[in-house]
């Protein structure tokens, strides 16, 4: 299937507008990309720096608190009061005096200090798990329950601090959790005792409890500057027992109760997308991931390995991105508006590219032989520099063509002028069948070659689209009565019957180009006669619709399928038996057809092998406002050859025998003729005589016939000159008519035409 064809135009609008709005969006999403990609990495960087910094503040929180327990526990004055406190404890028991006074001393004696110092309780614990001291009075009633993990609260964080304490005899922390002593989640520092007078001295006796101080710790962790709107700071440890975390104060923001099932099966499936998890796992990291309800996150992680600890801070990526997502939502708004604007860019484009192109092949379309340099494209100024210097050439060798065709045509017309003219006086005026026969032969040879010279001309001027056609008014009737006259003896010579048909009978002239029209119906015709052996032609016009047809039927050999592919080809025959057998240069349907087409019409071809062919000319049908001047009968078509003229002519003709038979022709229509053999004597003779017509060769020596006219044109000289010449192309008609001729003939000279000039200029 053809592809629709489309303009340069059209083609180089969308391929532009298509290169732009791909180059716009790749660079949109480019930019758009490389937009996200350094805002997640400049959210990183921050949530990297938030990370570092809170995590720099709890380990400093853990190694102040840590660093105040080893140098208080060491202090002279507080180690002697807590010992004191211990010893009298184990030996005389909480409710002694001893005690008593120990316990209130050392509670006047630190508890300001150590308030302002943000220790808010300190207990003393003996290594068999008895609570022996708090630094606040409301647990005096608590002194003495046993804390191990067989005691009064049982197993917690503090028992288990005390078989870490006792087990290790040095500094520990505890897992952070609910301690029922306290009635609070918590972290618990302890540190040793050895207390003197109880046990061998430097033997670990007491261990010295703190509470971790969490309020701190609450004011760093919920925090949040820096971190926008969803930005959280997490912290957490494992679950003693079973899988999970315990999460560190009161800093996460996420509502677990919107973990769906999904989630849940992706925290089980991608533990590495989460990144707590991960932290959990005492692996550092930082990047996109989930939150505990599979929200896209950015965040960081980190292991603290000193509180067992991990650390997380999070922000939600939709927050993150949400700068790029303005900016995104802008492009989308102002997309249609770019969209727009490539238009008119690609437009723009467009214009500058293929306007010049355009108008250099308008320039081209309208023929014009001027160069065409006047756009601002380099390109199509060279591209219009090539082409005209390709006209030059082609105007050159085509007017070489014509000047050879030209000259062809005369040296061929003028001998064939004298063999087709002389057989036709000879054939006349002989009564000897055999050698009437004889001269027929001769002119029906010379007939074929000039039908030959005149179908290359043909050919030559439509292919140079220099053939024109002129409608004029004619008579439908005298033009078949001319066919029928034309063709009369060639179809008797064949043994063939021609059968004319006049099924449209007109009452008006019709309007078209009949010299046009005759020589299709002459090539049709002639191809009918030449194909055709035995039986009958026939002739036939009918008015359909709009259209006037012409129909030439024949009973000879046919055409099959394949010939009639090909049939109005240039130089094609039905086979190469064909011109063997009948001969013929292939160029009159090709030529006939091109004119037909010329003046508004076509022709038709139907034909099978063996049953003869139909060949119809079909014009448009155009009627005049002329009448027909009279009706042309049968009996009175041939009487127009017997006419006779009165009158003197001069002919101006430089060729002896076609001077001699152009004066035979003449003399035997009745008129009196005077020779000249060039232009200056036809000047001469007209000037001195008075001719009623003057029939001028165009190419003679010593003056030619163009110019012999301009003469006598310029001398007021009125006679009629018929320009009588072999040079018949329309460019020499053209010559002709603007030297001053009123009328022209060909050679060989055509005697019905002939008549009708002389019927024109002498009545």
């Amino acid at each position: 299937m053809k592809k629709r064809e489309k303009s340069i135009k059209t083609h180089l609008f969308m391929s532009v507008f298509l290169v732009l709005f791909i180059t716009t969006l790749l660079v949109g999403w480019v930019t758009f990309y490389l937009s996200v990609q350094s805002l997640e990495s400049a959210a990183i960087d921050a949530l990297q720096y938030q990370a570092e910094f809170r995590k720099t503040r709890i380990q400093q929180l853990f190694d102040e608190q840590k660093q105040w327990m080893v140098e208080i526990s060491n202090g002279i004055g507080f180690q002697h009061g807590i010992k004191k406190i211990a010893r009298n404890y184990q030996v005389h028991g909480a409710e002694s005096k001893a005690y008593q006074f120990e316990a209130t001393q050392f509670r006047d004696s630190y508890q300001s200090v150590l308030s302002l110092q943000g220790v808010d309780d300190l207990f003393l614990v003996t290594k068999d798990g008895e609570l022996a001291f708090s630094l606040q009075e409301k647990m005096d009633s608590e002194v003495g329950l046993l804390l191990t993990e067989e005691g009064f609260y049982g197993k917690s964080i503090l028992s288990e601090l005390l078989k870490q304490v006792l087990d290790a005899e040095e500094f520990s922390v505890s897992k952070y959790g609910y301690l029922d002593l306290l009635e609070m989640s918590t972290v618990l520092m302890a540190i040793p005792i050895a207390v003197e007078g109880v046990a061998s001295s430097g033997e670990m006796e007491a261990v010295l409890v703190r509470p971790f101080s969490l309020e701190r710790l609450d004011d760093l962790l919920n925090d949040s500057l820096g971190l926008g709107n969803s930005g959280d700071i997490v912290v957490a440890q494992k679950r003693v027992l079973g899988n999970g975390a315990v999460f560190i104060g009161g800093h996460r923001k996420t509502d677990l109760s919107r973990q769906t099932q999904t989630c849940r099966a992706l925290i089980i499936s991608y533990p590495e997308r989460f990144p707590m998890l991960q932290a959990l796992n005492r692996k550092a990291g930082s990047g996109k991931v989930l939150n505990s309800i599979c929200i896209p996150i950015y965040a960081v992680w980190d292991w603290l390995p000193d509180l067992e600890w991990a650390v997380v801070v999070r922000q939600d990526q939709e927050e993150i991105l949400a700068t790029v997502a303005e900016v995104r939502n802008q492009l989308l708004t102002i997309f249609p508006f770019v969209l727009i604007g490539l238009f008119f860019l690609t437009k723009r484009i467009s214009m500058v590219l293929v306007n010049p192109l355009m108008q250099l092949t308008q320039h081209i379309k309208a023929g014009s032989k001027e160069q065409f340099t006047n756009t601002r494209v380099e390109e199509i100024n060279e591209l219009s520099n090539a082409l005209y210097q390709k006209e030059q050439s082609l105007i050159k060798a085509t007017q070489s063509k014509d000047e050879f065709l030209a000259s062809m045509s005369h040296e061929l017309r003028t001998p064939l002028s004298s063999i087709i003219g002389n057989s036709e006086l000879i054939a006349e005026k002989t009564d000897n069948p055999e050698i009437e026969e004889l001269i027929r032969s001769v002119e029906v040879a010379g007939r074929g070659q000039l039908a030959l010279v005149n179908d290359i001309l043909d050919m030559s001027k439509i292919e140079s689209g220099k053939f024109t056609v002129e409608e004029q008014p004619y008579s439908l009737t005298r033009l078949l009565q001319d066919i029928e006259q034309m063709f009369s003896v060639p179809v008797k010579d064949a043994g063939l019957e021609l059968v004319v048909e006049q099924q449209n009978h007109e009452e008006y002239m019709l309007i078209g180009d009949v010299q046009r029209i005759r020589q299709i119906l002459i090539n049709l015709t002639g191809n009918a006669i030449k194909f055709t052996e035995i039986g009958t032609i026939e002739f036939r016009t009918e008015r359909w619709k709009d259209h006037l047809l012409f129909t030439v039927k024949d009973s000879g050999i046919g055409m099959s399928p394949g010939v009639q592919e090909k049939l109005f080809s240039r130089f094609e025959q039905a086979d190469g038996s064909i011109s063997r057998r009948f001969g013929g240069s292939g160029l009159g349907l090709y030529i006939s057809l091109n004119l037909a087409e010329m003046m508004g019409g076509t022709i038709d071809a139907s034909s099978r092998e063996g049953e003869g062919s139909i060949f119809q000319l079909i014009l448009p049908y155009q009627r005049s406002e002329l009448k027909e001047k009279r009706a042309y009968d049968r009996g009175e078509k041939f009487s127009a050859i017997d006419e006779k003229f009165s009158g003197k002519v001069l002919i101006a003709e430089d060729t002896p025998e076609l001077q001699l038979l152009e004066r035979r022709i003449l003399e035997n229509m009745g008129l009196d003729v005077t020779t000249a053999n060039d232009g200056k004597v036809a000047v001469q003779l007209a000037t001195g005589q008075a001719f009623d017509v003057i029939f001028m060769d165009m190419q003679m020596p010593v003056m030619d016939g163009i110019e012999a006219t301009k003469v006598l044109r310029s001398e007021d000289n009125q006679t009629p000159i018929v320009a009588l010449t072999a040079n018949v192309m329309e460019k020499h008609r053209e010559q002709f008519t603007e030297a001053g001729c009123d009328a022209f003939l060909g050679k060989p000279i055509d005697k019905q035409e002939l008549r009708r000039v002389l019927k024109k200029f002498l009545g």
